[in-house]
């Protein structure tokens, strides 16, 4: 087998599949971005081995299993639900998958959700302190969602 065979003949088109394979698996734990970087690099290899459209199937195919539009619209609709900016969401998912792992990814979200309506209760609760109980009462009454 010379230098330029392809040891991996599972995969007949990527002449460095070996190298593709440990790059995939070290940005894999970089969060969101780690599978992004590894298929740019996918991208480039079918672009050089395959020319245009191989680089094109590659980058279809990575389009649709990383899911960018799937994250997008998951932390917009979770932002939403939660009454958060969907980058708050991205950050929270990020620092408890940081700090928990896959539990602190799930929990991540509604815990900052919880934290900061309960700083806004918390405040509530201290500037009611000085007003009459009508206006106190107004104040700390549950808001309404429509």
């Amino acid at each position: 087998m010379g230098p330029s065979a392809n040891r991996y003949p599972a995969c007949p088109a990527d002449p460095v599949g070996g190298t593709d394979l440990h790059l995939d698996f070290f940005t894999s734990f970089i969060p969101f971005v780690g599978a992004w970087i590894a298929g740019a690099f996918a991208v480039l290899i079918a672009f050089g081995s395959g020319g245009v459209p191989a680089a094109v199937i590659i980058a279809v195919t990575i389009l649709v299993s990383n899911g960018g539009i799937q994250s997008a619209v998951g932390s917009w609709a979770l932002g939403t639900s939660l009454k958060m900016h969907p980058i708050s969401v991205l950050l929270a998912t990020i620092v408890g998958g940081t700090v928990a792992g896959i539990i602190g990814m799930v929990l991540g979200a509604p815990l900052l959700a919880a934290v900061i309506r309960s700083v806004e209760v918390l405040t509530h609760h201290r500037v009611a302190g000085g007003l009459d109980p009508d206006k106190r009462a107004n104040l700390l009454a549950p808001t309404s969602s429509a």
